[in-house]
């Protein structure tokens, strides 16, 4: 479960991001960008505040699940910026796949790039997640590099 259960607020958060008017958004009024960036820090302090607490209690599944919910999110909002919101969600939903099949040693700890199988405690699955999502909230500020479909040109 700390592994899958974390996809799907990512996959609503870009969903509802990617359905504004990107050309509205650029003359309003209000900072969207700015508003979508805290939201998005908002979201991954709840996760780690409700691990933490969790951590307290003596279960660490959530601490793990607030590290991929993190990390799924960064990777989704660098996604994003390449291949736009379709591609994102469907790269980040196949991600923890990817982990499985080609991420795991037979018998040995799973590979450093596969950090949602780390253990809820390692950190460098922490480092990694925070990169991912810093990266991508530093990246979510630009437009993307391509267009949706009917966007015109």
């Amino acid at each position: 479960m700390p592994l899958l259960l974390p996809l799907l607020p990512v996959c609503l958060i870009l969903h509802g991001q990617s359905r504004g008017d990107g050309e509205a958004e650029k003359v309003a009024a209000r900072p969207v960008g700015a508003w979508d960036a805290l939201t998005m820090v908002g979201f991954v302090a709840l996760a780690c505040v409700v691990g933490a607490f969790e951590a307290w209690s003596g279960q660490t599944t959530g601490l793990a699940m607030a590290r991929d919910f993190a990390g799924y999110l960064g990777l989704a909002l660098l996604i994003r910026r390449v291949g736009g919101p379709s591609a994102a969600n469907i790269v980040v939903s196949l991600f923890p796949f990817a982990c499985a099949s080609f991420g795991m040693r037979p018998g040995r700890h799973p590979r450093p790039w596969a950090w949602p199988f780390h253990e809820a405690g390692s950190v460098p699955a922490a480092l990694m997640a925070v990169v991912l999502f810093l990266g991508g909230l530093a990246l979510s500020r630009h437009a993307p590099l391509i267009q949706r479909w009917g966007d015109e040109e």
